[in-house]
């Protein structure tokens, strides 16, 4: 910005040079009157700044609030679909020999998560615990399979998560069934997962015993009420909560139909 040197004067309105005590026109006393004038654009320029901090402001508060929003979300949905890991950092795996009850089928990794599973059941619920270890009798890893022969009968595993053999305990679950699928990860999801379907599997044991015989769909509905229990004592994730609750409101649901369809290779259900 160029530097003035000179003012204009107040009475006959002549340049007068800043290094002037008057002024040579009209003698006009000008030491007292040298105050430049305000910027042309200097309100508008304050205006301005005002509306860029106020941006600033609001951008930052936006963000803040963005980051809380985002780290509740992620944290509800960790909590809701149970994708934490709590379980392995506060629950102790069952030993081997405290689990030698169950035989155990499968690769390192079911292992070790069945034997994760067992720990969190006699942790947060014995009384489901001692009811799966006393009809559950073998856990069997099915990856892959589609066919399986089980006492000289081929059964498809189409439609099935897990099946049990009610008069001899056996027990067979699908990897994915059990762990969802990125089988890779074990969340708190999958081992509240397993543990109630071993609840459920266990139930159908237990309606054989005692030569309680039900329809298709009413058996599974009590081993459902069951497995639900399992999870409203032991605080699963929610996610599996509502999806008990959701089948148990409507069993008849046609979402259920090829869960039943699997019966038809059977002469008897179970």
């Amino acid at each position: 910005m160029e530097e003035r040197t000179s003012i204009a004067c107040p009475v006959c309105q002549k340049e007068v040079a800043l290094t002037q005590d008057a002024c040579p026109y009209c003698s006009f006393p000008m030491i007292c009157d040298v105050e430049f004038a305000p910027p042309k654009y200097g309100v508008q320029r304050r205006i301005l700044k005002s509306v860029w901090k106020f941006i600033g402001l609001f951008a930052f508060v936006a963000l803040g609030l963005t980051q809380a929003f985002y780290f509740l979300y992620r944290q509800y949905n960790d909590e809701y679909f149970g994708l934490a890991t709590e379980v392995q950092a506060n629950v102790q795996p069952l030993s081997e020999s405290d689990a030698a009850w169950l035989k155990i089928e499968g690769d390192e990794l079911f292992k070790t998560r069945t034997l994760l599973t067992l720990g969190l059941m006699k942790t947060r619920s014995p009384k489901y615990y001692e009811f799966v270890a006393d009809r559950i009798t073998s856990v069997t890893e099915l990856q892959n399979e589609r066919r399986m022969l089980v006492n000289d009968h081929h059964i498809n595993l189409h439609g099935v998560g897990a099946m049990v053999e009610s008069l001899s305990g056996k027990m067979w679950i699908k990897t994915r069934m059990a762990f969802g699928t990125d089988v890779s990860v074990t969340s708190d999801w999958s081992v509240f997962n397993y543990a109630s379907t071993l609840v459920h599997e266990a139930m159908h044991v237990e309606l054989r015993r005692h030569g309680i015989e039900l329809g298709r769909v009413e058996e599974e509905v009590e081993c459902e009420k069951a497995a639900l229990d399992f999870l409203l004592i032991t605080g699963g994730p929610q996610v599996l909560i509502d999806s008990k609750e959701t089948y148990l409101k409507y069993p008849e649901s046609s979402k259920y139909r090829r869960w039943y369809n699997w019966y038809h290779q059977f002469t008897k259900g179970g």
